[in-house]
């Protein structure tokens, strides 16, 4: 916002704030719950990095399993949200709420290392995780943002998959994982969600033109059930441990 206020006009800042506003507000909205729990569970489990490996890896399984078919179906109905939740005078931000979407199932994923490193008393390697953030991302932005508010989403786009890896190695190194581990925790939730934007854009071309409500009902049902097939088929215990948690 910093730069784009310095860049654009005020319409093309107050677009971006908006679809900004929309894309991480439920990061936001979670974010302090798993700090204010994860540091006093992380700080209970230092001497025993084996569970802090497996409650880690967990809790990135079910907040994939959560965020990107939420996230991705946000981008995927960028249009329609905007519509059905801001008014169509905003319809402008839709383009860029659907690019930030995209990147948010990572920023989610990576959230969950701060509380870890600190409840493990290492903030050294949280702090410079977020240096590290601090410097690619506005670099980027201040590129991508000469091309609007749509090129500084997807300056987003582009540079945060390089801190996301950046801070998942670091961050492993620190616990005994890998990135690849970290990846794998997160393959069927971002493979399955695929399958669901497939359907979902198949479903848009048969229905082409048929309004918001009847393009809404009819695609998120769709939506859901391939999502969930696919993981019934293929990670059925992700699936299961998710379901456990969010109908306690």
């Amino acid at each position: 916002k910093v730069i784009g206020g310095r860049l654009w006009n005020e319409t093309a800042l107050g677009l971006y704030t908006v679809a900004q506003d929309l894309a991480t507000m439920p990061m936001h909205r979670t974010g302090g719950l798993i700090s204010s729990i994860g540091l006093p569970a992380f700080s209970r489990l230092q001497d025993r990095l084996d569970e802090v490996r497996f409650y880690l890896l967990k809790a990135i399984r079910i907040t994939s399993v959560l965020s990107f078919p939420f996230f991705i179906g946000l981008a995927l109905t960028s249009s329609e949200a905007v519509a059905l939740l801001l008014g169509p005078q905003w319809l402008a931000s839709a383009p860029v709420l659907q690019i930030l979407a995209l990147v948010m199932p990572l920023r989610m994923a990576t959230s969950l290392l701060s509380p870890v490193l600190w409840g493990l008393a290492k903030p050294g390697i949280s702090a410079t995780n977020v240096l590290i953030a601090a410097v690619v991302i506005p670099g980027a932005c201040l590129i991508g943002g000469q091309w609007g508010p749509v090129g500084m989403a997807a300056a987003w786009l582009a540079g945060y998959p390089i801190v996301c890896v950046v801070t998942l190695y670091r961050s492993g190194e620190a616990v005994g994982l890998t990135v690849r581990e970290f990846l794998g925790a997160m393959k069927w939730p971002a493979l399955a969600t695929l399958a669901m934007a497939a359907a979902v854009a198949v479903t848009r071309w048969l229905l082409p033109g048929s309004g918001i409500g009847p393009t809404l009902v009819v695609m998120i049902p769709v939506g859901v059930l391939v999502y969930a097939g696919v993981m019934i088929l293929f990670d059925r215990s992700s699936l299961r441990e998710t379901l456990l948690l969010v109908t306690r």
